[in-house]
């Protein structure tokens, strides 16, 4: 059963999710935690990037948070760790942290382009190529009204409470 591993309780937050706003909840959050003794998981999406470091980060995890984004870069991966040192090799410096990270939006749209050219005969439409890239995933599908592509790629990043980070594309 694929529902089976979820915890029973799942929280929503909607709306404003600022830094400010969820330094806020953060407290509240945590006490509700406390109460239910239980696992809990935080379900929002789309926060400002700069929450998702420092403390911001540290509390995702405690709260098992899972956010939905179009990117999202774990500079701790190996794939991305890879990345940066063949980057460092290459180029002589560091890559600017930014977010999101620039030299992976140029790696990630190139790797797509070309494959999928590759394997739509020259149309990246046709391929049905599905990337999921270092920052950024690319599922180009119609439009419902048949009227255009769109870029269907979405990520789920889950902060789990050992500090790992799980991201899975749809």
């Amino acid at each position: 059963d694929t529902y089976s591993s979820l915890p029973e309780h799942i929280n929503f937050l909607e709306g404003d999710v600022s830094t400010a706003n969820w330094l806020a909840r953060q407290q509240k959050l945590e006490a509700y935690k406390k109460d239910l003794a239980e696992d809990m998981t935080i379900l929002f999406g789309y926060p400002e990037w700069v929450l998702l470091k420092g403390d911001g980060l540290k509390n995702a995890h405690n709260l098992n948070t899972v956010i939905y984004s179009r990117f999202y870069y774990d500079g701790n991966s190996s794939r991305c760790q890879a990345f940066e040192d063949k980057f460092k090799n290459m180029f002589k410096k560091e890559i600017i942290k930014t977010t999101p990270i620039q030299a992976a939006i140029g790696f990630d749209t190139g790797y797509f382009l070309i494959n999928a050219l590759r394997k739509g005969n020259g149309n990246v439409v046709d391929s049905q190529y599905r990337y999921d890239g270092l920052q950024y995933g690319f599922y180009f599908g119609d439009y419902e009204d048949g009227n255009g592509i769109e870029n269907k790629a979405l990520f789920f990043i889950s902060f789990k409470p050992d500090g790992t980070i799980q991201r899975v594309m749809y």
